[in-house]
C-alpha cells in the first residue's frame, strides 16, 4: 500500500482491554530502563544534511541510560552497541535536506507481554530519519508482522489462553499485507513513531 499503514494499531485497544498487555507503557518503559535502545545512524557521509549517497543502518545500544527528571534521554551520553543485535543497513540511500529513508530493513523488537519476553521479528521494514536544527531528531520504522508466527510464539511462551484466542481471532481480521493464492493477508503491518536524542557510542573492540 502507499504510505504508511499500522493495522497493529486497530489490535492494541482490544489487547489492553483484557488487562494482559499495556503496549505503550511497557514499550516506553523498556526503553527508559535500556532493555529497548534503537540506534539509527548515518555512515559514510560527506554532508550530513545532503548527501547522495550513504548508508542508513538500525541498531540496538546496550547500557544503563541516563535520563532527565522528565524521564526523556540525556543527550551527549556514551552507550555501547548491543553485539547480539543484528545491525540492520540499507547502503547507497541518500540524505536531503536532513532526511533520510532506508528500506528494506529486517529487525527484531522485543515485547514484554506478563512474565513472558517475546521478541517479534519486523519484515521487509522502512526507517526514516528526519534530523531537527536543535540536534534532535524523529521519524518512523514501520514494517510487517507474520500473524502465524505471533501466534506460534505467543503459544509457546505460557502466556493465558484469553490473550491466545484473541490474538487468533483478531489478527486475521485486520491484516493487511502479504496476501496468499486466496488474497487472505498473511502479516500485518506495524508503524513505530520515535524522536531520537544523540548519543556517542564506546569504540569495538
Amino acid at each position: 500500500t502507499t504510505g504508511i499503514d499500522n493495522a497493529f494499531g486497530e489490535v492494541l485497544p482490544a489487547l489492553e482491554n483484557t488487562e494482559f498487555i499495556a503496549a505503550e507503557a511497557l514499550i516506553n518503559a523498556t526503553i527508559r530502563t535500556g532493555e529497548l535502545m534503537l540506534l539509527v545512524s548515518m555512515d559514510h557521509v560527506d554532508d550530513g544534511m545532503t548527501d547522495d549517497c550513504i548508508d542508513l543502518s538500525l541498531g540496538r545500544a546496550s547500557g544503563v541510560p541516563m535520563l532527565g527528571t522528565d524521564e526523556a534521554f540525556l543527550p551527549g551520553q556514551t552507550l555501547a552497541r548491543d553485539s547480539s543485535f543484528d545491525n540492520a543497513i540499507v547502503t547507497n540511500t541518500a540524505v536531503v535536506d536532513g532526511v533520510a529513508v532506508g528500506s528494506p530493513i529486517t529487525a527484531t523488537i522485543p515485547i514484554q507481554i506478563l512474565d513472558a519476553a517475546i521478541e517479534f521479528e519486523i519484515l521487509d521494514g522502512a526507517v526514516r530519519l528526519e534530523q531537527h536544527e536543535d540536534g534532535l531528531a524523529s521519524g518512523v520504522f514501520a514494517g510487517g508482522l507474520d500473524i502465524a508466527t505471533i501466534i506460534n510464539v505467543v503459544a509457546n511462551e505460557g502466556v493465558a489462553q484469553e490473550l491466545k484466542d484473541l490474538l487468533s481471532s483478531v489478527l486475521y481480521v485486520v491484516a493487511d499485507l502479504a496476501p496468499d493464492e486466496s488474497g487472505e493477508c498473511q502479516q500485518l503491518s506495524i508503524t513505530f513513531e520515535y524522536t531520537a536524542t544523540p548519543v556517542y557510542l564506546f569504540a569495538e573492540e
